[in-house]
């Protein structure tokens, strides 16, 4: 489970230590025990958004559209 800290978070014992920002992957039993024991400091992490692929022929077309180079 991806986790996203928002508040500041120390656990000397355990030897944890989270800053606000902080995006993580987290085991079940660790995302189970930061939210029972500070759950205001952790929330799940918004899912990353995929950046579509370009064109395999971006550049042929871009050649093709500019005369294609030839003199």
């Amino acid at each position: 489970m991806r986790l996203l800290c928002i508040g500041r978070y120390v656990n000397e014992p355990r030897n944890l230590a989270y800053n606000t920002g902080d995006v993580f992957e987290a085991d079940e039993t660790l995302a189970a025990f930061l939210l029972a024991d500070a759950a205001g400091c952790f929330a799940p992490a918004p899912a990353a958004k995929a950046v579509p692929e370009p064109p395999r022929d971006k550049a042929i077309k871009a050649a093709q559209n500019k005369g294609g180079g030839v003199l």
